[in-house]
């Protein structure tokens, strides 16, 4: 999935109008992501980026070999930096709790932090601009869910989580991060700032039945 990175040599770029300063991809890649979420990728120019940048076409080619590249590196780049950290939490041992815990805060708190990133991510895949890169979207997203799956496989294997098949529950307990990852995204006063991932977490290990403790004092009228 990795693409080699560095200056972009274009033969429309002047090198005597390039901005070659600290800062200047990064505010190119926010100012960005800012128009794609709100014009779509079709809907943006590179004379539109470069006035909301404050730079010249030539500064832009410097970074980026075209409007695509630009496009395909914020997508990828934020995408690799959450598989990444996922691979990195789903290796660690411990209880299967600990774990699925470790796994919800990488999803909400990536989310949090990478907001306008995740949102345009979020809003390529359910448009028929996701065609605009040459990346599969699905294989990424079920090779995440997969690794997932292994992690809920150990629990089973070692009497943590009841019986069940790994991959249904996995799809499951992903959905339920995912609702939460658009909640933050979209309506982020809805939910709360603390605590979120304990509740996702317990809510699918013990389901939103009631206990036999709470049965038992129905029963007695308690």
């Amino acid at each position: 999935m990795h693409l080699t990175e560095g200056p972009a040599a274009n033969s429309e770029a002047s090198l005597a109008s390039v901005t070659v300063a600290p800062g200047v991809r990064e505010r190119i890649v926010r100012e960005a992501i800012r128009l794609f979420s709100t014009k779509g990728y079709n809907g943006v120019s590179v004379r539109e980026i470069v006035e909301a940048a404050g730079i010249t076409k030539p500064s832009l080619y410097y970074y980026f070999q075209s409007k695509e590249h630009l496009f395909e590196r914020i997508i990828l780049e934020t995408l690799e930096e959450f598989r990444g950290q996922l691979e990195d939490v789903v290796k660690q041992p411990g209880a299967i709790r600990d774990r699925l815990l470790a796994i919800c805060r990488i999803h909400l708190e990536f989310a949090r932090r990478n907001a306008e990133h995740c949102l345009l991510v979020h809003n390529i895949l359910f448009s028929n601009e996701r065609s605009a890169i040459a990346f599969d979207f699905d294989a990424f997203f079920k090779r995440n869910t997969e690794m997932i799956r292994d992690v809920i496989a150990e629990g089973i294997e070692t009497g943590q989580l009841r019986q069940g098949d790994p991959w249904l529950m996995a799809l499951i307990f992903v959905g339920a991060i995912h609702i939460f990852v658009m909640v933050i995204l979209r309506d982020p006063s809805t939910i709360p700032s603390e605590g979120l991932a304990e509740i996702v977490v317990d809510s699918t290990l013990k389901g939103m039945g009631r206990s036999e403790a709470q049965d038992s004092e129905a029963r007695s009228g308690r």
